[in-house]
């Protein structure tokens, strides 16, 4: 049996000086989705999210189209928090 892994929002945000530096500030409860949702449910894993700039973010995401070559390298950086 795994021992379940507990940080509680305000833990979280007990380090948000520490992301700060990185453009890390928006700590809020919810969201999900079904790329990251198992390994919460059947391994106990704490998870999250990004939320990015989607202007173009289904343009790829999720489809055929969705292959690592398409990947532009600064918006990842700017990301890579």
């Amino acid at each position: 049996m795994s021992k379940r892994i507990t940080c509680t929002k305000d833990r979280l945000k007990s380090w948000k000086s520490l992301f700060e530096p990185y453009g890390l500030y928006n700590f809020r409860s919810g969201g999900g989705g079904t790329d990251i949702e198992p390994l919460n449910e059947e391994f106990n894993t704490p998870i999250i999210g990004l939320i990015n700039d989607t202007q173009r973010y289904f343009d790829y995401h999720h489809s055929d189209l969705d292959t690592f070559d398409k990947v532009n390298k600064r918006e990842v950086e700017l990301g890579a928090g």
